[in-house]
């Protein structure tokens, strides 16, 4: 399984296998949705927001506040893309 351990000042999107796609700061209080707002982030391709090791559904992002001690990542999966499936 993929420990995502990004510190707790900042926030990581990686995209699976394991590429940092991304890294911002972010501001203790603030919610899920605040902080995607703020930096700009988009995502377009399927992607699942941890905070603690568990993932967040998306309807709780606009009343989830980011607390000091937590760790928050953003994981997402590329869909395929080879020739297999001609």
């Amino acid at each position: 399984m993929l420990q995502v351990t990004p510190t707790r000042s900042e926030i990581a999107h990686l995209v699976l296998p394991g590429y940092t796609q991304n890294r911002q700061e972010v501001l203790v209080g603030e919610t899920i949705t605040h902080f995607l707002e703020r930096t700009g982030w988009h995502f377009k391709i399927p992607t699942i927001c941890i905070l603690n090791g568990s993932p967040l559904l998306r309807d709780k992002w606009s009343t989830t506040i980011i607390l000091e001690t937590d760790h928050v990542a953003f994981l997402s999966k590329p869909h395929g893309g080879g020739s297999n499936g001609k």
